[in-house]
Order: structure tokens, then C-alpha cells, then sequence
């Protein structure tokens, strides 16, 4: 077996290796008594409400009222899982794996189709190596492995020219349209694919993409229990409501790298092959620049981070494959390009998966509080049961992670951390139904961490308290502690024998 051979083989087989255990973690992440993030419960939550036949959005005067601007494909999504599986926390942890995994599958047919076997196997091993180093955000079940997968089925799109020259357009611009409808600004990362596979005719055909990506943004919008004004509302509240962190700011800066490192393969051509260089491919690399750009601010405001840069991979491995491809005459060079490409990726994921085993771990240990609310669920049939907060931002907020089982079991949800974050974090008012529901102890139960004073912790986005005053008085003043268990309190209406 030559050399060339050789390193062929192990690409291959270090990608084969790579799916493998991606399919592992993402199993052991679906398998999970708990969230990685604070905010998953309230995705979980919402999806689950509009399984139920309730509105998704509401406007923030209303009980059912939780902040966030993700658009309504994102709970369908997860409620269609949820609906096949059943309302369960494993199976709400499950949508962003299967999200991945097809777009995975899109881009490794697309590398396959379009690049020798030892190029490919290099872009799946690009692909993996980012995947892994922000594992298990990656696989969540937030919009970010959703547009992953469309920005990866975009590229993909472009061996639909076989059915016609505007095949991928179209493609392309139903891809546009319902990630948008996951994250309103998700148009940046296509960008560059619109410029490289969709040109022909461009003065026709982007108008024609343009009105067929808001037809497919619009269609979620036509069920009655989705509100396309109270949707618009909250996105345009939110936009401009953050300032860039600089800390954020230099971590993006330096992960955007990996991002572009198909100019040191373009360096590579330039070198040894430029006349093989073809100037589309420029143009796409330039705008594909000029997108990470844009996509660096929204990646470093506060509750963001470089992981919003995910769907930017299917263009950079595309944009890898196509300059490795171009140095077919000189196998010297292309085989060391391939060799440090496949070294650096495979390194770039081996320490954070130390991490992510860690974080497994502590995350393992979560069940006990799982099976406590479970147990909570089973001692108080017939009541309604809510889940509090206590003190503790760090180690107890961790705790209510698990309150969508209250929801699954048919629990009304009227408070969350991070909504009240996100809103206090605006400036905004209490809402004076949900002052009245709290006075009225409309909610029969509430769970306290243990030993924690209700409703005290601070803000995650500024130092600030989470909840307001008015709220955590009304709270103080309609319930008290009744019975203390290993890991929350349960809090009654005072006066009352429930």
C-alpha cells in the first residue's frame, strides 16, 4: 500500500470513527434527566403548548406569556418529535440530534458528488471537528442545528441542476425561508451559497427566490394558534436591545477562524495551481467573508456566542473541498493541505470532548431531581404545580431544569427564569395579571429550591435582581413553605390546607 493510499484510508475511516461517536454523545444527551441550558425548558415548554392546542405567542399583559424571539418552526419541530414520542424529556432533547444528523448526511452526499474520496473525507472530518469542539450545543434543541441542516441541504441542492437550471434556486430559497422562520437574521448564512450555486440569471431569479423564501416564512403563520403580530411584536422589541460584549467578542473572533480556513487552501492554490482557480469560487469565498462578519456581531451580544457561527460550516467545507480540488495536478502539496486539515480538525475536538464528559457527568447526576418532581407529581394529583426559583443563579438554578415534566403532566407554566431575565433585562413592567394570578394563589404548589428565599436570584444579562420587587412581595405575602424534600420545598397558599 503506497503512502497516498494509506492516508486515504485513514481519513476515511477516521470520519466512519467520527459518525459513530457523534451518534454516541447525541444519545447520551438525549438520554439526559435535565437540560444542558436554562432556556431549553421554556423551547420544550412552548412546543408542548402548541401540541396541546394552545397559542404559541402571547402578548406580555398574558398569563401564558414567555419572552423570546425564535420564529414557530422551532416548536413545531420539536412538538412534531414530541408528538411521535411522547412528552418526556428525552424525547425533547432528541429534535436537534436528528437535525444534525441530516444535515450531516446533505453535506457528506454533496462532498462525496463533488470531490474525490480523500477530499471528502476531509470535509467530513472539518464538519465533525467544529461539531465536536461546541458539543452539545451542536445538537440542542435550539434553531442553531436546525439551520445547520438547511444551510447544509442549500449546498447539497446544488446537484439539482439535472432537473433544470433553477432547480437549486428554488431549492435554495425554500431552505431560506424556513430557516428564517427558525431565526429571524438566518438569511446571512446562505449568502454566500446564493452567490456561488444560484447566479445564473441572478436580475430574475433572486426576485423570484425572494418572494417563494417569504411565502415559506409565512406558511407557519396561516394556523390559528400562531400569530404572525405578536411574533413581529417581540422580534422588534428585541432588535437593537443588546450591545456587543467584548469578552464575547474576542472568544468569536478567535473561533471564526476555524471558520475561515479555507483561505490557507486558497493559499495553497495561489501557490502552486492559480490558473486553476476558478472566479466564482473567489466570490464565494469573498462573500462568504463578508458574512462572518455579519454573523460575528450576532454571535457576541450577551446570551449568544460563537456558536451561532454553526451554519457557516457547510460553506467552509465546501469552499475547503473546492481549492483542495483544484491542486489534482500537484499531489504533493494537496497531500500535505489534506494532512494539516485533517490534524488540526482532529485536534481541535479532542480537549473539548473532556469537556463534554464532564459536563455529562455532572449533568448525570440530575436524575435524583427528576425523579423528585416525578415523585412531587404523583403525591399531589388534582393540584396545579408550578416551578419557582430560589437564590442561587449557579448551582440550585440548575435544578428547575427539568420543570417541563410539570408541563408534560398538564401543569400551567405562568413564571420562567429566563423569561423574567429577558424582560426585566428591557426594562420592562410585571405584569399586573401575573401579580393578581400569585396574590390569588391561583397555582396551588410551587417547588423552591431547598432552604432558598423564592424569586431572589439575579439577572444573568446585567446585576441586577431577576424578578421584580412588586412580585417577589406578592409571592411572600400568598404562600409559605409546607414541606421540605431533598431538593426544593413546596410552597402552599397560606392559610390553606393544600
Amino acid at each position: 500500500m503506497n503512502f497516498y493510499k494509506l492516508q486515504n484510508w485513514i481519513f476515511l475511516s477516521v470520519a466512519i470513527v467520527g459518525v459513530t461517536y457523534l451518534a454516541l454523545i447525541v444519545g447520551w444527551y438525549a438520554s439526559l434527566d435535565t437540560y444542558v441550558d436554562h432556556a431549553l425548558p421554556n423551547i420544550a415548554i412552548r412546543s408542548w403548548r402548541l401540541l396541546s392546542g394552545l397559542d404559541l405567542y402571547y402578548s406580555a399583559e398574558s398569563i401564558n406569556f414567555m419572552a423570546g424571539v425564535y420564529g414557530p418552526l422551532l416548536n413545531i419541530a420539536n412538538g412534531l418529535i414530541l408528538w411521535i414520542f411522547g412528552g418526556n424529556l428525552a424525547t425533547s432533547n432528541l429534535a436537534g440530534g436528528i437535525a444534525l444528523f441530516v444535515g450531516l448526511a446533505a453535506i457528506s452526499l454533496h462532498l462525496f458528488r463533488t470531490s474525490d474520496r480523500d477530499v471528502a473525507a476531509v470535509g467530513v472530518i472539518m464538519f465533525l471537528g467544529i461539531i465536536f469542539a461546541v458539543s452539545p450545543l451542536s445538537f440542542w434543541t435550539r434553531p442553531d442545528p436546525f439551520i445547520l441542516m438547511l444551510v447544509c441541504v442549500a449546498v447539497a441542492s446544488s446537484g439539482l441542476q439535472k432537473y433544470g437550471t433553477y432547480a437549486p434556486h428554488a431549492a435554495v430559497a425554500v431552505c431560506i425561508g424556513l430557516a428564517v422562520n427558525f431565526k429571524a437574521h438566518a438569511f446571512i448564512y446562505f449568502i454566500p451559497i446564493v452567490f456561488r450555486y444560484c447566479a445564473a440569471r441572478w436580475y430574475v431569479s433572486w426576485p423570484l427566490m425572494a418572494v417563494l423564501s417569504v411565502g415559506v416564512f409565512l406558511l407557519p403563520f396561516g394556523l390559528p394558534s400562531i400569530s404572525l403580530e405578536l411574533y413581529l411584536g417581540r422580534l422588534f422589541d428585541m432588535v437593537g436591545g443588546r450591545t456587543i460584549s467584548l469578552d464575547l467578542l474576542r472568544t468569536v473572533l478567535k473561533y471564526s477562524t476555524l471558520f475561515l480556513s479555507p483561505i490557507i487552501a486558497l493559499a495553497a492554490v495561489w501557490w502552486w495551481a492559480r490558473p486553476r482557480i476558478e472566479v466564482r469560487n473567489i466570490w464565494y469565498l469573498g462573500t462568504f467573508i463578508l458574512s462572518i462578519c455579519v454573523g460575528i456581531y450576532s454571535a457576541s451580544v450577551p446570551g449568544a456566542g460563537w456558536y451561532h457561527l454553526l451554519p457557516f460550516v457547510p460553506a467552509s467545507v465546501d469552499l475547503f473541498s473546492k481549492f483542495a480540488q483544484s491542486l489534482n495536478d500537484n499531489p504533493a502539496p494537496r497531500m500535505g493541505i489534506l494532512g494539516v486539515f485533517f490534524l488540526v480538525f482532529v485536534i481541535i475536538s479532542i480537549t473539548p470532548q473532556k469537556r463534554l464528559w464532564r459536563t455529562y457527568d455532572r449533568l448525570s447526576a440530575m436524575s435524583p431531581v427528576a425523579d423528585e418532581i416525578r415523585g412531587i407529581l404523583k403525591k399531589y394529583p388534582g393540584k396545579s404545580i408550578e416551578m419557582g426559583y430560589g437564590r442561587d443563579v449557579a448551582v440550585t438554578y440548575s435544578l428547575t431544569n427539568p420543570r417541563p415534566l410539570l408541563a408534560f403532566a398538564g401543569n400551567p407554566t405562568t413564571v420562567t427564569g429566563p423569561s423574567a431575565m429577558e424582560m426585566r433585562y428591557q426594562g420592562k413592567p410585571v405584569s399586573t395579571v401575573l401579580l393578581e394570578h400569585i396574590r390569588g394563589c391561583k397555582t396551588d404548589l410551587w417547588l423552591i429550591p431547598k432552604a432558598e428565599r423564592p424569586f431572589a436570584m439575579n439577572n444573568y444579562f446585567k446585576n441586577e435582581p431577576a424578578f421584580w420587587a412588586e412580585f417577589q412581595e406578592a409571592f411572600s405575602a400568598a404562600y409559605e413553605r409546607r414541606t421540605a424534600l431533598d431538593y426544593f420545598d413546596v410552597w402552599a397558599c397560606k392559610g390553606s390546607h393544600k
